[in-house]
């Protein structure tokens, strides 16, 4: 894995996203927030920004744009050092040093086998892996797993690392209580990645853009397929089983049909290419001469050339092309122009009767949707893809001996065109009747296939659920239980009942979930008037949201600052997608400024109650309303606190206010969480088994 700063304020516009990248300070301590990870192209596409601002850059005299390449390439063997003025790249032995790192899984891991990376070469690390990660995470529930350049930038490779990653969810779920992947796709990736990894209900958000440091630490742990095809054995094994054994698992322990892909897609754009293709009547089948690299793409004029051969020797193929060819038959059906998308390219490929492609995405859409193929390969080999029944590659003649075979693509220009020729040449060899016997072949195999549901529609993308509808209101989706939290709710609740009057006014400061507002605005009733300081926006909305639906009849102010004499706070922050739990203001390594407003400013002339949970600093909270507690003796409950002192602390500060301070034992023995009621030392109250707290 690789981060990165920019030396300058630069912002970078494309296609899928805008984005403001800060410089990197003067001096050597890089600021979390400011370093990216750099999930594939981003640290070359920020490099063309600076270049056009004419910034001066690390290496730029000397490499020109290749300076990001050669960069990353030199920082899986040693780390680059920062530097005054250039871009500054940190490699893995630099981002392993900071602890707020997550676990990395797969055949390498990190954090889990002695310090640093650890290559595997047992068959199948990842369930011992996850078994380690929920030892070290025994309370946890709910683990969020980053996918980090989820799978290369082609569309093709995406869909068969998706096809490997349904796989691995298997082992997930085996393994975790729950999880949620959430995807960081290449920056410089096909837009159309996003469509092919987003439906499946398992996966949480989908990032174009690398997340901060400080951000990453959300996660709990994370694959990284950084540097696709340069990693290990790629080339040594069919794709779909490399992406199982790069995620930590043993290929041949994996069911052949568990191999073949799923594609999701749109009923409208289905519906569309069905309407483009009814007045094609008979057998119609696709050629598609293009690859996304000149190495793996049918020359034009020998595609023209074999187009014709194909038409004359079979007078009932129906041809249809998507790009275009300098040829006109009655029989050739130029779609380039309405097939615009890959969204209508995979629809068009599943509609059809046959497929002859030198593009791999194509054979892989093909799969899925049971159309019988046939692939014409430059370098990969003919076997590729084995586990498709309704494929058959062929190699150009001679291919093996060619010099980039085995190659996905050729370095650079100059290499391309010392070896162009002889690709040229080799691609006029292919024999139309050969391929068409093949693809016959593979069209009767269809009727006895047996059925693969690839095909999965959809009306609209999936959205993972941000809340959840429960009998107590709308909780964040993957809160995890507390009893200690849902008896100081029920305790505070059952207090304040007793103490409160139909349209009184009430302070709450963290109440974190909707149970104790709804109950007190029950209390309060039409009349009542509630001061809400809720800091987390998640939780804040969520029981606006409750309120609003079940008790709209009361008068609401809310408040997102810390009730505090300071001026600003800090807090941990929140995510709705991570494990959170309410005793904590969140779990994120990134924190929040807040500004901070004293109870005393809201100059409440009269208050029936105020209720204070945690994580509220319930001292630093009623210092800030020592005016407001002289003039109203209002009755005041903290739950839950975790220590003595704390309460000895609280019980000193209100005991010279005239307060008597009670407290009670949450789980009813005296080491455990407390509640402290305070009232006006005036009343009598009995303590129906709290207990009198003593002062001095």
């Amino acid at each position: 894995m690789l981060a990165f700063i920019a030396p300058e304020e630069v912002t970078v516009t494309t296609a899928q996203f805008s984005r403001h990248y800060r410089a990197k300070p003067a001096g050597t301590t890089i600021p979390l927030d400011r370093l990216t990870i750099d999930t594939g192209g981003e640290a070359v596409l920020v490099q063309k920004a600076l270049d056009e601002q004419q910034k001066r850059l690390v290496k730029a005299e000397e490499s020109g744009g290749e300076w990001a390449e050669k960069a990353a390439d030199s920082a899986a063997e040693k780390d680059a050092a920062p530097g005054e003025g250039k871009m500054t790249l940190l490699g893995d032995k630099m981002l392993l040093s900071w602890s707020g790192l997550p676990v990395r899984l797969g055949r390498i891991s990190s954090h889990l086998v002695g310090e640093g990376l650890h290559r595997h070469e047992e068959l199948a690390p990842l369930p011992l892996q996850l078994a380690a990660l929920v030892a070290r995470n025994p309370a946890k529930r709910h683990f969020r797993i980053a996918v980090v350049a989820a799978f290369g930038t082609n569309l093709g490779d995406c869909l068969i690392g998706m096809t490997a990653i349904r796989f691995v969810v298997e082992t997930l779920r085996h393994s975790l209580p729950g999880f949620l992947l959430d995807m960081l796709l290449c920056s410089s990736g096909n837009p159309a990645n996003l469509d092919i990894v987003g439906h499946e209900p398992w996966v949480g958000e989908l990032h174009v853009v690398g997340p901060s440091v400080s951000d990453f630490a959300r996660y709990d742990a994370y694959f990284d397929f950084t540097g696709l095809i340069g990693l290990p054995r790629i080339t040594e094994m069919p794709m779909v089983e490399w992406f199982l054994w790069w995620s930590g698992l043993d290929p041949a322990a994996v069911p052949a049909d568990r191999k073949r892909n799923i594609l999701n897609m749109s009923w409208e754009v289905s519906t569309h290419v069905a309407e483009l293709l009814r007045a094609i009547p008979g057998k119609r089948v696709l050629f598609n001469p293009k690859a996304s690299v000149p190495l793996r793409s049918f020359p034009d004029e020998s595609a023209v050339l074999f187009v014709q051969k194909l038409l004359e020797l079979d007078p009932d193929l129906q041809l249809v092309v998507d790009r275009p060819l300098k040829l006109e038959h009655p029989r050739l059906f130029d779609l380039s122009a309405k097939i615009n998308s890959p969204q209508k390219f995979q629809a068009l490929v599943a509609q059809l009767d046959g497929v002859i492609t030198v593009d791999t995405f194509a054979i892989h859409v093909a799969d899925a949707a049971g159309v019988p193929t046939v692939g014409l390969f430059a370098s990969i080999p003919p076997d590729a893809y084995p586990f498709y029944p309704l494929h058959h590659g062929m190699l150009v003649p001679g291919g093996a001996e060619l010099p980039a075979y085995r190659k996905f693509k050729v370095k650079d220009t100059e290499e391309w065109e010392s070896i162009k020729d002889a690709y040229t040449l080799a691609w006029t060899k292919f024999e139309a009747q050969e391929v068409l016997q093949e693809l016959r072949i593979k069209m009767e195999k269809r009727q006895q296939a047996s059925s693969h549901k690839g095909l999965r529609f959809f009306h609209a993308p999936h959205k993972t659920p941000r809340y959840l509808e429960t009998p107590a209101g709308r909780r964040l989706p993957f809160e995890n239980p507390s009893a200690i939290w849902d008896r100081a709710v029920m305790r505070q609740g059952s207090v304040m009942r007793s103490l409160l009057k139909p349209g009184g006014t009430a302070v709450v400061l963290a109440p974190a979930q909707s149970t104790f507002p709804l109950l007190l605005a029950e209390k309060l009733g039409c009349e009542g008037k509630l001061h809400l300081f809720e800091p987390r926006p998640l939780r804040r909305t969520l029981i606006g949201m409750d309120l609003l639906d079940r008790a709209g009849y009361v008068d609401i102010s809310w408040y997102d600052t810390m009730p505090a004499l300071s001026r600003q706070v800090s807090i941990a922050g929140e995510d709705a997608l991570c494990e959170t739990t309410p005793l904590r203001w969140g779990s994120l390594k990134k924190e929040r400024r807040l500004d901070a407003r004293p109870l005393d400013a809201l100059e409440l002339q009269q208050l029936s109650g105020l209720f204070s949970f945690a994580p509220m600093p319930h001292l630093l909270a009623l210092e800030s309303a020592i005016e407001t507690l002289k003039r109203t003796r209002v009755p005041v409950l903290c739950s839950p606190i975790f220590s003595g002192k704390e309460v000895a602390n609280i019980a000193a500060f209100l005991v010279p206010l005239h307060y008597q301070c009670w407290v009670e034992y949450l789980e009813q023995r005296e080491d455990g969480p407390m509640m402290l009621l305070a009232v006006s030392d005036h009343l009598k109250l009995e303590g129906h088994g709290m207990k009198r707290i003593v002062t001095g």
